[in-house]
């Protein structure tokens, strides 16, 4: 047998097959709706309105021995209404896979699915055993499972980080891996540039390439731009600027030669304008007391673009990313798709995405599924490759800084990403800033790492997850990356 689904404690439905399998525990149903939008490929409706509750085991017979396979479970919490009222143990074939799991708290509310899927191998006998047993709280609930035989191939993605305070060596001792790209951020400010490129050619020289995150302050100390900032970029009020920057930047690219196509040319990602679909920024049609359109902003960036091109930059060299986040948020709201510049003008689109946990009274834990999956399914008609340049999530989890609960959505992330073939590219945001985000060196972590005298808070789990042979670094060769992973091809 290489497949099995059961609709825990319930009948046959669809394609999941009646509770079968099973010793111990009670069978329970509920009517109310379930909203299935945290799970990649979820289930049946009905397979979320029953579960097998209290202490049991599934014993799957009949599989190939030895084989490996992956081990889906659906859960929901359809009877407690708050967070740490259900915590469980899950054990697969004597491994443990899941501490203290609270449904309520992953999945984000009441009635909200939520999944959880393993690779695992078969024993001598072809079985795979799942155990649940009582944690912290109540009794363990499941509501449905998914056995495959073999593993869905993962896409590669460029491993990237944002490093935040933290040394970038010392994150990279830490995983044991070099990241292939690093964020950095400027301005339009032109007392920035000399730090810019020096900061460029620190990120270079330790083997990544930079993402260079432009953004449109012409202020940078006071964060401010003028009102109609689009249309005087788009205008040429700004071109004695903007052509000093871009020859700097060819300069860059020619690398310390200064011969622009030779063996030691550099590349950089330039990130433009980015979350132009929310209303935090100044080059925002949405940001207060804006002059600007959606009109305006295609009109800047065409006309940015053009002034690199007109120096002779190619796409060998600088790819250009347009990053939406990845939810349209203002009043006037204006969706990510109506300032899209044009093919000609995107190299790859980007999508930003955090979770904020419940801190914020505007807030939800949100699987990142539920995060990301309709902005991904909008901008993949473009037909570029799609990075995620900044992406965390906070253990602020129903009042309380859960970090079990920030290490089991990093591992949701990774393993709804690695699946998603149009993905090439995740940075991870690492600074405390408006929330722990950090994964090395902030506030909170499930485990230390030392350097020298240094103890840093660290997450595990993200190192587990970046050790995966798909994940892609960096190296110290010439071009750092290969041509076709720099296009995300």
């Amino acid at each position: 047998m290489t497949s099995i689904r059961i609709n825990a404690g319930g009948g046959a439905i669809g394609i999941y097959g009646a509770d079968a399998y099973y010793s111990g525990g009670e069978s329970a149903s509920s009517n109310a709706p379930v909203d299935g939008k945290g799970v990649y490929y979820p289930a049946n409706q009905e397979v979320y309105q029953t579960e097998r509750y209290g202490i049991f085991t599934y014993s799957f017979t009949n599989l190939t021995p030895n084989a490996i396979y992956s081990v889906k479970l659906h859960f929901n919490e359809h009877f407690w209404n708050s967070v740490g009222k259900r915590k469980f143990n899950v054990v697969i074939n004597d491994t443990q896979v899941l501490w203290d799991y609270d449904i309520f708290s992953q999945a984000g509310g009441i009635n909200k699915a939520i999944a959880e899927e393993f690779v695992m191998t078969s024993d001598a006998r072809g079985q795979i055993v799942v155990d649940f047993t009582p944690g912290a709280a109540d009794q363990p609930s499941v509501s449905g499972f998914e056995i495959n035989q073999g593993t869905r191939p993962h896409n590669n993605m460029l491993l990237g980080c944002f490093p935040g305070v933290a040394n970038i060596n010392d994150i990279e001792s830490w995983l044991g891996k070099k990241h292939a790209v690093q964020v950095m951020f400027t301005s339009w400010d032109p007392n920035n540039k000399e730090h810019t490129f020096t900061t460029m050619k620190q990120i270079w020289d330790s083997g990544s390439v930079p993402m260079v995150t432009w953004e449109v302050f012409t202020d940078d100390k006071n964060r401010y731009a003028p009102a109609n900032i689009d249309a005087l970029i788009a205008n040429g009020s700004y071109d004695s600027y903007l052509n000093d920057w871009a020859e700097t930047m060819k300069s860059f690219l020619a690398g310390p030669g200064g011969v622009y196509g030779d063996t030691d040319d550099r590349r950089v990602y330039l990130r433009f304008a980015h979350e132009m679909n929310g209303d935090w920024y100044p080059w925002s049609a949405s940001y207060k007391n804006s002059q600007n359109t959606p009109t305006d902003y295609i009109n800047m960036w065409q006309h940015v673009w053009t002034v690199f091109k007109n120096k002779g930059i190619d796409s060998n060299h600088l790819q250009w990313l347009w990053t939406p986040m990845n939810a349209d948020v203002g009043n006037p709201l204006h969706k990510a798709e109506s300032y899209w510049p044009g093919d000609t003008y995107v190299d790859w689109v980007g999508i930003d995405a955090y979770n904020w946990g419940t801190g914020p009274s505007w807030s939800n834990w949100t699987p990142p599924v539920a995060l990301l999956d309709d902005m991904i399914n909008r901008v993949s008609g473009y037909g570029k490759p799609i990075a995620i340049p900044e992406w965390g999530t906070t253990s602020d989890n129903y009042s309380s800084n859960n970090v079990g609960a920030k290490g089991q959505w990093i591992v949701e992330m990774f393993d709804y990403l690695s699946v998603k073939p149009q993905i090439k590219m995740l940075c991870y945001f690492n600074i405390d800033k408006e929330t722990d985000w950090a994964i090395f060196g902030g506030g909170r972590g499930d485990s230390t790492y030392t350097v020298g005298s240094i103890v840093h808070q660290v997450y595990s789990i993200y190192k587990a997850r970046v050790g995966a042979d798909y994940i892609i670094p960096g190296d110290t060769s010439p071009q750092r990356i290969t041509d076709a992973r720099f296009k995300g091809l």
